[in-house]
């Protein structure tokens, strides 16, 4: 059990009802092994792509606090960073840049506007639906006068034909010059406002990375440095500012779902998978009843399999539960040789829609496989891999040799079932009588049974 190499799972062969898995339980509970490698499992949001959740290792009994961290910085977020960028010294700054902007855009325009004045003309911004352009137009009395106005005019008599021509003339000559000022205006509003952006984006980064600072004291590690680094980065670049993604919707992007949790002070996780289908082993993703055709999930509806839950760990599987699983042996095995658990193999995607499909994760368990010598050998000649990756085969005898105290550990075993069953306490005799039984079944009168369960059902 202690040794870390690559194929030493356990098969414990022996007759059923001979105490193997409360004899593994039991060596498992008092050895209490040293696990380091057994850290705490979070689904996060992958923000490169994110139909493909991540599987994130923490350090052992920090992934509650991390949840908790993070959720105080998309508290901020929501609450503090608005507040925070619409400040005084902030606000200070877009001003400026405001007043430059505008002074800069004044000096292409005033001069255009000096000449036309000159002409008779004015240059004025015209209304078409959602849409607003510059226009030309002339000058009556010293004020600007709209196209329908000037052509109510020239039909009235007010202007006449010869003025009409020569306006049309001026403003003809002098549309190349405003189409080229346009150009130049749009260039420029353009510029203005890609800086006053990156102005509040930077400021939102800066404030952001300060809190992030903070977490990563605590929590310093190269993943959540980069979890922390994608989140900013994917607020700032398509959230900031967009009045869509409220509280709730920010929560649950970049929501920490801590799926596999331990104690840092607790042994070797150990798990007894009593019922290992394809589902139990790997974990997956529920759907949520209020997505479209009950589909949609995302990774804070990722549960973790045994095979995440025992990382780092046991697992304790019967052979006789795991095999009529269909896909169940397929991918223990599989999970065994690549040391990465898939949530959603190849096999099962192809098939069925998928909402999301976490990326892999590595996994270092080792399994321990429960079966008779039958099974054992079916095994041997059913998969190429299963003598490679169970290296390590444990015996149960069949029977206990009669000697000083074998009498005295069957009535340990029968007062553990006592206790279990809440029946009323055994009798020395009845003691006598069962461990008589034993010996019948071995029919050895040197040796007693072994198989316990025949002994208890009696």
């Amino acid at each position: 059990l202690q040794v870390d190499a690559p194929g030493q799972n356990v098969f414990v062969r022996g007759l059923e009802g001979s105490g193997r898995l409360t004899l593994l339980r039991r060596v498992l509970e008092e050895t209490r092994l040293s696990c380091p490698a057994s850290p705490d499992r979070c689904a996060v949001r992958n923000f490169e792509e994110p139909d493909r959740p991540l599987l994130i290792e923490m350090t052992r009994g920090t992934g509650r606090k991390f949840r908790l961290a993070v959720e105080d910085l998309v508290n901020f977020i929501v609450e503090d960073l608005g507040p925070a960028l619409a400040g005084e010294a902030l606000r200070e700054r877009r001003d400026a840049m405001q007043s430059a902007y505008d002074a800069t855009l004044k000096g292409v325009v005033e001069p255009f506007e000096q000449k036309l004045d000159a002409l008779g003309l004015a240059l004025v911004t015209i209304s078409a639906g959602q849409t607003q352009h510059p226009a030309i137009v002339p000058k009556i009395d010293g004020q600007p006068i709209m196209p329908e106005a000037f052509d109510a005019a020239v039909a009235e008599g007010t202007i006449a034909e010869e003025a009409r021509d020569q306006i049309i003339a001026l403003i003809a000559d002098t549309r190349p010059e405003l189409d080229q000022i346009t150009l130049e205006v749009e260039r420029m509003q353009h510029e203005h406002q890609t800086r006053m952006r990156q102005f509040v984006q930077s400021e939102a980064r800066a404030l952001l990375a300060g809190r992030a600072a903070r977490i990563l004291a605590e929590f310093e590690s190269d993943v959540t440095r980069d979890f922390l680094d994608g989140l900013i980065e994917d607020y700032v670049e398509r959230r900031l500012g967009r009045e869509q993604y409220g509280a709730k919707e920010l929560h649950l992007l970049y929501a920490v779902n801590v799926i596999v949790a331990h104690r840092a002070d607790t042994g070797c996780p150990v798990v007894a998978e009593t019922a290992p289908t394809l589902q139990n082993l790997l974990g997956g993703v529920e759907a949520d009843p209020g997505g479209e055709s009950g589909l949609r999930a995302d990774h804070t509806r990722i549960r973790a399999g045994s095979l995440l839950r025992a990382n780092g760990g046991f697992l304790l599987i019967e052979a006789r539960d795991i095999l009529p699983e269909p896909g169940a042996w397929q991918v223990l095995m599989r999970t065994l040789r690549t040391g990465m658990v898939e949530m959603v193999p190849p096999e099962i995607s192809g098939n069925i829609p998928i909402a999301i499909k976490p990326v892999p994760a590595p996994v270092r368990v080792k399994v321990i496989l429960i079966g008779d010598p039958g099974m054992y050998y079916a095994l041997e000649a059913m998969d190429q891999d299963f003598a490679q990756q169970f290296k390590v085969l444990v015996d149960f005898e069949p029977t206990i040799p009669i000697e000083a105290g074998a009498v005295d550990m069957y009535a340990g075993v029968l007062a553990k079932i006592v206790r279990a069953a809440q029946l009323p306490p055994i009798h020395n005799s009845g003691v006598a009588v069962l461990a008589e039984y034993g010996a019948r079944i071995a029919a050895r009168n040197d040796e007693l049974s072994a198989r316990f369960g025949p002994v208890s059902y009696t």
